[in-house]
């Protein structure tokens, strides 16, 4: 048997010397959030009771990852991300939902893997495809014959899979398909003892597949590719997902049924929501700083401007909130604005209080909230108003991802 590092290598031979004879040409950055599957996907096809446990931006080395593990970082995963990038890599985004969180479960329930990648064109996305696998062999690796088409391409694989770390076994079971110059994958993976059915991902595969195409035509609620992006801290936990996708609220995994409904409704008529938040870097204190920004699009202008001016009613009412300061009216913006400080004890003992400085302004039909929140010390409100004029110029250009 050939060894699969070999194998790989080949591939990346292969498809480098195919690379340098063909000029690609950029393509328009996508909304990929928006072509995710939701909870109401899983639950048309048997997989009822589970949420959003996170979403986010994919990255070319997270691809070469997969396609080198367990190898790591070194020369292999290079040369794979190097002959991804040859190949016309331009997004990746990813999705997991898990089982509802119950305290009397005694497995972790089940779990859905959903990801979306795209390239400057097809011939790139199939050389993606063949480079990168749709699961981690962490178990014995089977491949699976298929019961219907998806997309362009599609293969099936099973594994009896085992967490590297704590060695607990699962069932896996993955479609990725290749679709024009987008390569997607569907992973079931269940820790009840039960075997993924072919036909619940088949049948999750091809909503993906028209999620796909849906997004193509119509472009999707864009938010994603107009959503404000920053350099992170080294090593901080990110999140960039719609919460309210075409009038369609996602429940997050470990949410009460009161707190989503309190959630949903904070939204108002907004048609879409899309959140994101990490950890920055700060030169003014040692505590870490938080980021976030969420964009709320309405159908119409008028109600993006009334949901604005109730925000400091709304903002005063948020959870374990001490303290709140409204400035009206502040300068640089196209139409309404803004400026909030909060303060909150979340244990109500006095000893942690977070301060957060935000910035609400309306562009258009959407509205935006920039936020910086850190632990006792409170952060500059100029450094919020900048990070909120840096989201107004992706706004007025229609992407923050050029």
């Amino acid at each position: 048997m050939v060894p699969r590092c070999w194998l790989i290598l080949s591939l990346i031979w292969l498809f480098s010397g195919a690379a340098t004879t063909t000029a690609r040409s950029e393509s328009p950055p996508v909304d990929l959030a928006a072509m995710t599957l939701t909870p109401a996907d899983l639950a048309a096809v048997g997989w009822a009771g589970l949420g959003l446990t996170s979403g986010q931006t994919l990255s070319v080395t997270e691809l070469a990852d997969r396609a080198v593990w367990p190898a790591g970082e070194g020369e292999e995963q290079d040369a794979v991300q190097d002959a991804l990038l040859g190949a016309g890599w331009q997004q990746g985004y990813g999705a997991t939902l898990d089982s509802l969180w119950d305290p009397n479960r005694t497995d972790p329930g089940r779990q859905v893997e959903v990801e979306v990648v795209a390239y400057v064109d097809a011939p790139g996305a199939a050389q993606g495809f063949a480079l990168v696998p749709d699961v981690y062999a962490t178990g014995p690796v089977t491949a699976v014959p298929a019961t219907r088409p998806i997309g362009d391409d599609s293969r099936l694989t099973r594994v009896a899979a085992r967490d590297p770390q704590a060695g607990t076994p699962s069932h896996e079971l993955a479609l990725g398909f290749l679709q024009g110059r987008f390569t997607a994958r569907v992973l079931l993976r269940d820790w009840t003892g039960e075997e993924p059915a072919v036909a619940a991902v088949e049948a999750l595969a091809a909503r993906l597949s028209a999620h796909i195409e849906r997004v193509l035509h119509d472009g999707g609620p864009r938010l994603s590719t107009q959503v404000l992006t920053v350099e992170r801290r080294a090593n901080a936990v990110h999140s960039e997902t719609y919460v309210r996708l075409d009038g369609e609220d996602i429940r997050s995994t470990y949410e009460t049924p009161v707190e989503f409904a309190a959630r949903a409704a904070s939204y108002g008529e907004a048609s879409d929501v899309f959140t994101s938040s990490t950890e920055i870097a700060a030169t003014d204190s040692s505590y870490t700083l938080g980021f976030s920004a969420d964009l709320f699009r309405f159908p119409e202008e008028d109600q993006a401007a009334a949901w604005l001016r109730e925000a400091p009613t709304r903002l005063g009412q948020e959870t374990d909130v001490t303290a709140v300061a409204i400035k009206d009216g502040i300068a640089a913006f196209d139409d309404e604005a803004i400026a909030v400080t909060l303060t909150r004890d979340y244990d109500h003992d006095g000893m942690e209080i977070y301060h957060t400085s935000a910035v609400l302004f309306r562009s258009g039909t959407v509205v935006a909230d920039i936020r910086l929140t850190r632990v006792n010390d409170p952060p500059s409100m100029s450094g919020t108003k900048e990070l909120a004029a840096a989201q107004a110029a992706c706004l007025a250009t229609n992407s923050c991802l050029d």
